[in-house]
């Protein structure tokens, strides 16, 4: 049973396509289809769909002989990319939430310090003058 490289390079030629005319309308380099055709890489699901659709061949016949092990493989790789991703996505949610913190902190420290600006310790304090009033007599004393 040919390889899933061979399958390829026969479905492109029976379209009459090259390399570089593939390559353009699934939206990958020249090198990824001859390193695809030469067994070198394999292509992600994603492409095998695009390589399917392009080339009219039903995308069971476009498989390996070891189609099991090869899907298997490549399922698990897009879910180490998906959890990657993942990743990613908390990581920035992470930085976006400290950066927020941040600025609330800052934000803080300077209305304390403009609120310490309009208390200068350097200046004497004016005596406060208390002023009684006796109800009774509706005098100042």
């Amino acid at each position: 049973m040919t390889g899933l490289g061979e399958q390829i390079r026969k479905a492109r030629q029976n379209n009459g396509y090259t390399q570089a005319q593939l390559a353009s309308k699934i939206g990958v380099s020249t090198n990824t289809i001859a390193r695809w055709e030469h067994d070198i890489h394999t292509p992600t699901i994603d492409d095998v769909k695009k390589l399917a659709s392009v080339l009219n061949v039903d995308f069971g016949n476009l498989k390996d002989s070891n189609s099991d092990a090869t899907t298997q493989m490549t399922m698990q790789l897009e879910d180490i990319r998906l959890e990657l991703a993942n990743s990613e996505k908390s990581k920035r949610r992470i930085v976006h939430i400290f950066i927020i913190v941040v600025f609330v902190l800052l934000l803080l420290f300077f209305a304390f310090v403009m609120r310490m600006e309009r208390f200068d310790p350097e200046t004497p304090e004016q005596p406060v003058k208390i002023v009684y009033y006796d109800v009774e007599e509706g005098e100042n004393q």
